[in-house]
Protein backbone atom coordinates (compact mmCIF):
# COMPACT_ATOMS: atom_id res chain seq x y z
CA UNK A 1 0.00 0.00 0.00
CA UNK A 2 2.59 2.54 1.12
CA UNK A 3 5.39 2.61 -1.42
CA UNK A 4 7.46 5.33 0.23
CA UNK A 5 10.73 4.34 1.78
CA UNK A 6 10.92 6.92 4.50
CA UNK A 7 13.46 6.56 7.28
CA UNK A 8 13.11 8.45 10.51
CA UNK A 9 16.58 9.85 11.32
CA UNK A 10 15.81 9.53 15.06
CA UNK A 11 15.55 5.74 14.76
CA UNK A 12 18.30 3.15 14.45
CA UNK A 13 17.64 1.80 10.96
CA UNK A 14 20.65 -0.50 10.65
CA UNK A 15 18.50 -3.57 11.31
CA UNK A 16 14.80 -4.26 11.10
CA UNK A 17 13.45 -6.43 13.91
CA UNK A 18 10.22 -8.32 14.38
CA UNK A 19 7.90 -7.24 17.19
CA UNK A 20 8.84 -10.28 19.29
CA UNK A 21 12.56 -9.48 19.01
CA UNK A 22 11.78 -6.04 20.43
CA UNK A 23 9.63 -7.78 23.08
CA UNK A 24 6.53 -5.75 22.28
CA UNK A 25 3.04 -5.88 20.81
CA UNK A 26 0.15 -3.48 20.59
CA UNK A 27 -0.89 -2.87 24.23
CA UNK A 28 -4.64 -3.19 23.72
CA UNK A 29 -6.73 -6.38 23.83
CA UNK A 30 -7.82 -7.99 20.59
CA UNK A 31 -11.47 -7.54 21.56
CA UNK A 32 -10.90 -3.79 21.93
CA UNK A 33 -9.12 -3.58 18.56
CA UNK A 34 -11.94 -5.61 16.98
CA UNK A 35 -14.56 -3.23 18.37
CA UNK A 36 -12.53 -0.17 17.28
CA UNK A 37 -12.19 -1.68 13.79
CA UNK A 38 -15.92 -2.25 13.52
CA UNK A 39 -16.68 1.29 14.68
CA UNK A 40 -14.15 2.74 12.24
CA UNK A 41 -15.63 0.81 9.30
CA UNK A 42 -19.19 1.69 10.34
CA UNK A 43 -18.30 5.38 9.99
CA UNK A 44 -17.42 4.82 6.32
CA UNK A 45 -21.04 3.83 5.65
CA UNK A 46 -19.89 1.31 3.02
CA UNK A 47 -21.08 -2.24 2.41
CA UNK A 48 -18.33 -4.80 1.84
CA UNK A 49 -18.39 -8.43 0.75
CA UNK A 50 -16.16 -11.48 0.85
CA UNK A 51 -14.83 -14.13 3.21
CA UNK A 52 -11.25 -14.78 4.26
CA UNK A 53 -8.37 -12.87 5.79
CA UNK A 54 -6.69 -9.55 5.13
CA UNK A 55 -3.28 -9.30 6.78
CA UNK A 56 -1.44 -6.00 6.96
CA UNK A 57 2.31 -6.19 7.59
CA UNK A 58 3.94 -2.90 8.47
CA UNK A 59 6.87 -1.23 10.12
CA UNK A 60 6.51 0.70 13.36
CA UNK A 61 9.31 3.22 13.78
CA UNK A 62 10.87 4.28 17.07
CA UNK A 63 8.28 7.05 17.46
CA UNK A 64 5.33 4.68 17.00
CA UNK A 65 4.52 5.73 13.43
CA UNK A 66 3.41 3.12 10.88
CA UNK A 67 4.81 2.96 7.36
CA UNK A 68 5.59 0.53 4.51
CA UNK A 69 2.34 -1.42 4.74
CA UNK A 70 2.13 -4.66 2.75
CA UNK A 71 -1.13 -6.52 2.19
CA UNK A 72 -1.82 -10.25 2.02
CA UNK A 73 -5.33 -11.37 1.07
CA UNK A 74 -6.53 -14.98 1.20
CA UNK A 75 -9.87 -16.74 1.17
CA UNK A 76 -11.06 -19.17 3.86
CA UNK A 77 -8.97 -21.92 2.24
CA UNK A 78 -5.85 -19.70 2.26
CA UNK A 79 -5.86 -19.26 -1.51
CA UNK A 80 -4.87 -15.85 -2.80
CA UNK A 81 -7.79 -13.53 -3.61
CA UNK A 82 -8.51 -9.82 -3.87
CA UNK A 83 -11.04 -8.18 -1.60
CA UNK A 84 -12.81 -4.95 -2.49
CA UNK A 85 -10.13 -2.24 -2.70
CA UNK A 86 -12.28 0.03 -0.53
CA UNK A 87 -12.21 -2.48 2.35
CA UNK A 88 -8.44 -2.91 2.12
CA UNK A 89 -7.96 0.84 1.95
CA UNK A 90 -10.27 1.43 4.92
CA UNK A 91 -8.43 -1.19 7.02
CA UNK A 92 -5.15 0.49 6.06
CA UNK A 93 -6.59 3.82 7.19
CA UNK A 94 -7.69 2.20 10.45
CA UNK A 95 -4.27 0.79 11.37
CA UNK A 96 -2.81 4.27 10.96
CA UNK A 97 -5.02 5.34 13.89
CA UNK A 98 -3.26 2.88 16.20
CA UNK A 99 -1.13 5.26 18.23
CA UNK A 100 -0.28 3.34 21.40
CA UNK A 101 2.83 1.55 20.19
CA UNK A 102 5.76 1.56 22.58
CA UNK A 103 8.36 4.13 21.62
CA UNK A 104 12.16 4.13 21.69
CA UNK A 105 12.48 0.39 22.26
CA UNK A 106 15.89 -1.21 22.62
CA UNK A 107 16.87 -4.71 21.56
CA UNK A 108 20.24 -6.41 21.46
CA UNK A 109 22.78 -3.57 21.13
CA UNK A 110 20.34 -1.31 19.29
CA UNK A 111 18.56 1.73 20.67
CA UNK A 112 15.37 3.28 19.27
CA UNK A 113 14.59 0.35 16.96
CA UNK A 114 12.04 -0.01 14.19
CA UNK A 115 10.12 -3.28 14.09
CA UNK A 116 7.79 -5.27 11.86
CA UNK A 117 4.26 -5.95 13.09
CA UNK A 118 1.19 -7.69 11.66
CA UNK A 119 -2.56 -7.43 12.04
CA UNK A 120 -4.90 -9.96 10.42
CA UNK A 121 -8.58 -9.27 9.98
CA UNK A 122 -10.92 -12.23 9.53
CA UNK A 123 -13.70 -11.26 7.15
CA UNK A 124 -17.06 -13.05 7.07
CA UNK A 125 -19.76 -11.84 4.66
CA UNK A 126 -17.90 -8.55 4.32
CA UNK A 127 -17.69 -7.90 8.07
CA UNK A 128 -14.65 -8.07 10.33
CA UNK A 129 -15.39 -10.87 12.79
CA UNK A 130 -11.97 -11.33 14.38
CA UNK A 131 -8.62 -9.61 14.69
CA UNK A 132 -5.33 -11.43 15.20
CA UNK A 133 -2.03 -9.77 16.07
Amino acid sequence: MDTTNQVNPKCDSRYLLYYYQANTKYPVSTSTVLEETRQFLAKTDKVYSGNGYITLRFIVDCEGKIYRVKVLQVDENYKSIHFDKRLVSDLNDYIHTLDRWEKNLSAYDLKSVNFIAYISFRIKNGEVVNVIY
